[in-house]
């Protein structure tokens, strides 16, 4: 199975589980305290991942982010956004505000991730990407006050203050979790375990205990929090997040609402309204506008000049996980892994190694891919480009800024305003 469709799987998946996530944190927050169900929740979130990391032979990714102490800061401080401060602040709303009203503020997260796309992770973002999300947020807003287009009462301001704290956190989190390539598994391993120490310090602070007695309702919502959302869920979406463009991923968590009324329909039976069918058709255009109008790969922000001349997409996503040593070091931190389609023309199996590696980088094409890429890989990089016939897909590896200098030097160069580079023996 390719990756994009792995990706595709993954991400349908964490929509569906995350239809539940409000309902269940004010079942969990309301019968015992919101610190205790907090704890208890990441403890079994940090248990779960665990396993999955042993039971996936995963645990050489958890080792290399403990061995290396600015990965795990930064790991650590990205998990307790996503998720200790995120869901802290999450289920205290939760207590106050209506769970569908809720539920569309905590998806602003979507729309300040785009706005932060820009200037953390350098992404070209359109308008055409930002009217999808306008048009998503319409009929999620219908469905959230029920078809009256009334807003929320002033008794629960403070709750969404909390929300969309919450909406902020996720946002921070999503654009570090793209920029810092770091393994999958462990990642959601540190996110969980420094959560757990987080909301820990946050119970002695306190002066309360954890809690482990608490009603089957409660107890239910806490062990399907921690083992499928911020346990399996959490990966999957991590998975998703790093392969795929994060607006197409985005826009995805915009049909949650919409899953959680069909799964009201079909296992409780509540009634399908007029305007439920009119916000779907809003939710459904915003889905498929961002499909039409973002790449699989996101296109980078480039100075005007270079622009013209080259488009460059940023397929990290492609080397997440990856076995080899040369390529991982290439990635790591806030380096990427960038690309340009070639056409036969600009391509001629003549040697672009030395102009990347006077520019402090690593290159290689996927006619002749370096040796520690894996044909799945290969793969994913042809489907998020889209590369056709008589092309050839030329990647640059290291300082995004270097990436960039030595693709326009190697444009230069093909035009004929430069020297060919020297052929390496």
């Amino acid at each position: 199975m390719r990756i994009v469709h792995k990706g595709a799987i993954a991400i349908g998946f964490v929509a569906l589980e995350l239809a539940f996530m409000t309902v269940l944190m004010t079942v969990g927050g309301g019968s015992i305290g919101v610190l205790q169900f907090l704890f208890f929740t990441l403890l079994v979130a940090t248990a779960v991942s665990l396993l999955v990391s042993f039971a996936s032979d995963r645990c050489a990714g958890l080792v290399k982010i403990l061995r290396s102490r600015k990965t795990l800061a930064i790991m650590a401080l990205v998990g307790i956004l996503d998720i200790g401060m995120a869901q802290l602040l999450l289920t205290i709303g939760s207590l106050g505000a209506n769970p569908s009203v809720a539920g569309i503020v905590y998806r602003s997260w979507v729309i300040i991730m785009a706005l932060l796309s820009p200037l953390v992770l350098s992404s070209r973002i359109s308008m055409k990407q930002m009217l999808a999300f306008g048009l998503g947020f319409i009929g999620v807003y219908i469905v959230a006050t029920n078809g009256s287009l009334i807003g929320v009462s002033a008794a629960e301001l403070p709750y969404i203050a909390a929300i969309l704290g919450a909406a902020v956190c996720v946002a921070l989190a999503n654009v570090a979790i793209k920029r810092y390539n770091a393994d999958t598994v462990g990642s959601v391993v540190i996110f969980n375990a420094a959560s757990l120490v987080f909301s820990a310090l946050l119970l002695v602070a306190n002066h309360q205990a954890p809690v482990f007695k608490m009603p089957i309702a409660t107890l239910a919502a806490a062990l399907f929090l921690g083992g499928i959302t911020y346990g399996v869920g959490n990966m999957l979406y991590m998975y998703s997040l790093k392969k795929l463009n994060q607006m197409l991923v985005g826009s995805a968590t915009l049909a949650v609402p919409f899953l959680t009324v069909a799964l009201s329909f079909l296992l409780l039976g509540t009634q399908i309204r007029i305007y439920y069918l009119v916000a779907a058709a809003f939710v459904g255009a915003a889905i498929f506008i961002q499909y039409r109008a973002s790449s699989r790969a996101p296109e980078r922000v480039q100075s005007r000049n270079l622009v013209e001349r080259m488009q460059i997409f940023d397929i990290t996503g492609a080397f997440t996980d990856t076995r080899s040593a040369a390529i991982e070091g290439m990635v790591n931190g806030g380096n990427r892994a960038l690309a340009v389609k070639l056409d036969d023309g600009e391509y001629k199996n003549d040697d672009h190694h030395e102009i990347f590696e006077r520019n402090g980088c690593m290159a290689f094409t996927d006619r002749e891919p370096h040796r520690g890429v894996r044909a799945d890989e290969l793969q994913f990089i042809r489907d998020m480009l889209g590369v056709e016939s008589g092309q050839t897909v030329l990647v640059g590896l290291g300082n995004p800024d270097r990436v960039e200098m030595a693709f326009d030097e190697f444009h230069t160069v093909k035009r004929g305003d430069g020297e060919e580079p020297k052929v390496l023996s």
